[in-house]
């Protein structure tokens, strides 16, 4: 289970706040962790650049998982 909540937006550039969980019905473990616990607490910044006459969306997203301990950085753009 996954909430998402925009926090703040300011034209083309937006930030959100992400919690997650995971459980299982019929167990204690689940594909992301050992017990029932949030596995995902992450904020992505997007924006669009302009570049020169072409919009690119980019997003940089900083993640953490507290049941496993560790974090990740992410940047992506797309362009097609």
């Amino acid at each position: 289970m996954q909430l998402e909540y925009p926090v703040w937006q300011k034209g083309n550039a937006s930030l959100r706040l992400i919690a997650g969980r995971a459980f299982a019905f019929e167990c204690e473990q689940s594909f992301y962790s050992n017990h029932p616990n949030f596995t995902n607490l992450s904020g992505i910044y997007a924006k669009t650049l302009k570049l020169v006459t072409y919009e690119a969306p980019v997003a940089a997203t900083a993640l953490w998982n507290p049941e496993n301990n560790y974090g990740a950085l992410q940047i992506a753009a797309t362009f097609f």
